[in-house]
This record gives C-alpha cells, sequence and structure tokens, in this order.
C-alpha cells in the first residue's frame, strides 16, 4: 500500500487545534487526530478511542474517514 500512497511528513498541529481536540480524545491522541484532520483523508488506527461517538461526529464533519487497517485494506480493494 505504501508503494500506492502519497505519504508525507506533518508539522505539529496548533496549541489551539490541540486544545479543542483535548474535550473529545485523550491528550495523548490530539496531535494524531489534529493532523488528521486537517492534512488526510483517511486515517487508519487500532486505536479504539478514535472511534467513539463524538470522534466519529467530528471526522464527519470533516471528511475524514477513520478506520481499522482490515477496514480500510477491504475499502482499498473495493475501489481499485
Amino acid at each position: 500500500m505504501l508503494s500506492v500512497a502519497r505519504v508525507e511528513v506533518e508539522f505539529n498541529p496548533s496549541k489551539s487545534a490541540l486544545k479543542k481536540l483535548a474535550k473529545i480524545i485523550s491528550k495523548k491522541d490530539t496531535p494524531i487526530l489534529a493532523s488528521a484532520l486537517g492534512q488526510c483523508s483517511y486515517l487508519i488506527t487500532l486505536d479504539n478511542e478514535f472511534l467513539k461517538e463524538k470522534v466519529a461526529r467530528m471526522e464527519e464533519n470533516k471528511k475524514l474517514e477513520i478506520l481499522k487497517p482490515k477496514d480500510f485494506i477491504q475499502l482499498f480493494r473495493n475501489e481499485k
């Protein structure tokens, strides 16, 4: 998958973005979610905290899809 993905390293998100997200997800996960919301179409994770209802509502508003690896692979295969 890495051969077809466009992988980029992102800078840390702003402190204000982190502060807003701290209300819906743990502090250690706020940089990951903030960066994904600003830069990604997909966030692939095994961390169930990203799949909670509050996070799901935010992802819908930002057009970010948060998936477990198995679900992403299935989606990727179906799009080909």
